[in-house]
């Protein structure tokens, strides 16, 4: 059952706030594992975690270095092909380039 699952999906905790409530610099961050331990916890991330983190995704990532949220986006967005698989095979989009611009002589 949908709600049983939802209900089961582990929740992830807002991080404490940074020193004087705002973000930490990256060498700070580095210091404190932040890196790793949200890269792995992205790496295991079931459906219900990875809408959860998606939504959430700012409280989450609250008293990070701004330089750190793109990568973390895309590595939520690589968790997501990998659950939901691709929006669309590479494939298909050499083929939708090439019917663009046409094929090389």
């Amino acid at each position: 059952d949908g709600n049983a699952a939802a209900a089961a999906a582990p929740r992830r905790e807002a991080p404490a706030p940074a020193p004087m409530g705002g973000r930490k610099n990256a060498a700070q961050a580095k210091r404190d594992g932040d890196h790793e331990r949200i890269m792995a916890e992205v790496d295991r991330l079931t459906k219900d975690g990875l809408a959860d983190w998606l939504s959430n995704f700012d409280r989450y990532t609250s008293d990070l270095p701004l330089s750190w949220l793109d990568p973390i986006r895309d590595r939520l967005h690589l968790r997501r092909d990998e659950l939901f698989g691709k929006a669309q095979p590479e494939d298909d989009m050499d083929a939708a380039f090439a019917g663009a611009v046409g094929r090389a002589a």
